[in-house]
């Protein structure tokens, strides 16, 4: 299948996967032996702990949607309509006292997101999912220890180049949005 048949979606992952091969290949074929597991198991490491943190943020926030009553729902909507207007006008206007319990209500939906609320707070933390990726990384830190493969300087040039690579293909993802936002009006 031709890449100009693909949805820009899978033709960011198609890249972005090419791109972390080659990475891969060329930091195998260029460093050290030493150099080059640590790099690519801190690179793998951090990038599941990424992926289950994501996955479990989103899991998370659509139960919590799944959960929410229709007045909490609503309010939500109208709160996002009053950010918005108030992104253009800031006014600052005494509000009504309907204003007020909307507010309430959106306050009380979002209240589940709090860190330090007892439904969310540790319970998010200790996800299967999330543990097991940071299980991952730490088994796999102490067997590269142990077979003599650690290098330190690789593992964290690892960590680096994943939190730069991340933040890099988020960033050009939200770029590409705004392109093809543009692009339809």
């Amino acid at each position: 299948m031709p890449i100009k048949n693909l949805k820009n979606g899978k033709k960011m992952r198609i890249i972005s996967v090419l791109l972390v091969g080659v990475l891969f290949l060329g930091i195998y074929l260029l460093a050290d032996q030493k150099f080059a597991w640590s790099f690519i198991f801190a690179f793998i490491a951090f990038c599941g702990i990424i992926f289950a943190v994501f996955f479990t943020q989103k899991n998370k926030i659509y139960q919590l949607i799944a959960n929410a009553t229709q007045e909490e729902l609503e309010a939500l909507a109208m709160s996002d309509k009053e950010a918005k207007e108030e992104e253009f006008y800031r006014e600052d206007n005494n509000s009504s006292l309907e204003g007020e319990k909307e507010k309430a209500k959106y306050r009380t939906f979002w209240g589940n997101f709090d860190k330090n609320s007892n439904k969310v707070g540790v319970k998010m933390f200790f996800m299967p999912f999330r543990l097991l990726a940071y299980a991952f990384l730490v088994v796999g830190f102490f067997i590269l220890l142990k077979q003599d493969f650690l290098d330190i300087v690789g593992f964290f040039s690892g960590l680096a180049a994943a939190n730069i690579i991340i933040v890099s293909f988020y960033f050009l993802s939200l770029g590409m949005k705004e392109f093809q936002s543009r692009l339809k009006s």
